[in-house]
């Protein structure tokens, strides 16, 4: 069977953020069994519907990348208890028309399968991937709401350890999330 492609997308654009290095746990704990891509969303501009009759570069590049994807793993932390507004704006320019003004042309991320994880405050992020389940579906991407992974820390800290309990966490969640993706 072939494996599954899996889009990483870290809510932080911090290169060394907490979220970064749990995504970099899960790769490790999937190596081999699904392909892995990263988004890099830094470029986009802020959503505009004034940009979509000719789309700029990077909102085209995302998603292709989106399109290409069986699957979207998403690593977010909480931003004063809200999804991220980097990742809030690729979210609303993922979820519009592929042709503009077309709602029949579809979006990169409808049909698409979604789950997500997060590191975070004492609330392990749950209140934000739940934000996030709920806008992902709004969007019409199949979400696993179950098996996510939410890890606790002081977010003021600047050492961050991944525990094996965590690891281990992270590759129940991969297993499954392949399952789920197979299913839907």
């Amino acid at each position: 069977m072939e494996k599954k492609k899996v889009l990483f997308v870290v809510g932080s654009l911090r290169e060394n953020s907490f979220n970064r290095k749990l995504a970099l746990a899960a790769e490790e704990q999937m190596k081999g069994k699904m392909k892995i891509a990263w988004l890099n969303y830094e470029d986009l501009p802020y959503m505009n519907q004034d940009l979509e009759e000719n789309p700029p570069e990077s909102v085209t590049r995302c998603r292709e990348q989106f399109l290409n994807a069986d699957g979207v793993w998403f690593f977010t932390p909480e931003y004063n208890g809200m999804i991220p507004g980097g990742e809030k704006n690729m979210l609303d320019w993922m979820s519009r028309p592929l042709v503009a003004g077309n709602m029949q042309s579809g979006t990169a991320l409808k049909g698409k399968c979604a789950t997500a994880s997060g590191v975070g405050g004492s609330f392990k992020t749950a209140r934000v991937r739940a934000q996030l389940d709920d806008l992902l579906q709004f969007c019409g991407m199949n979400v696993m709401t179950e098996s996510q992974t939410g890890v606790s820390t002081n977010v003021m800290e600047t050492v961050f350890v991944i525990s094996d309990e965590v690891k281990e966490e992270l590759k129940q969640q991969g297993v499954d999330f392949i399952q789920f993706m197979e299913r839907n």
